[in-house]
């Protein structure tokens, strides 16, 4: 092993082209760390998943602003509805949490569905006009 070798300059000549040797070596590396897949990305199939079993702790962030004046943070326990049944409705600032089943929220506005499972919670933005339907049986 030659430990005295000559560096390789990342561009070759006037014309701006990258050679590929670094890129390669790179993209190996990143491969080699991190090829394995994790295995709660595989158990998010089960509806059943939670990431929050063993020692997790958080289970939702999120930065918003904060309305004016006083902020006060409640709970409330609701049953979701099948997804044919469950109404749209505008939702103050807070979560949601999964606590008994799988949920999908789906934004009205912008389309985007978010499955919780069981122990997942998810921030809700202020005026956010979202379905909260049940996944379970």
């Amino acid at each position: 092993m030659r430990l005295n070798a000559p560096r390789r300059r990342l561009y070759s000549g006037a014309s701006g082209q990258i050679t590929a040797t670094p890129i390669v070596l790179v993209c190996s590396l990143l491969v080699s760390l991190f090829g394995v897949v994790p295995s709660g990305v595989a158990g998010q199939a089960d509806p059943g998943f939670s990431p929050a079993s063993g020692p997790a702790q958080v289970i939702a962030q999120g930065v918003v602003a904060l309305p004016e004046g006083e902020a006060v943070w409640r709970t409330v326990r609701t049953r979701a509805l099948l997804p044919q049944d469950a109404p749209f409705e505008e939702r103050p600032l807070g979560f949601v949490l999964a606590s008994s089943g799988p949920l999908l929220l789906v934004d009205q506005k912008a389309g985007t569905q978010i499955r919780l499972g069981t122990g997942e919670a998810a921030i809700v933005p202020v005026g956010t006009v979202q379905q909260r339907s049940s996944l379970g049986a």
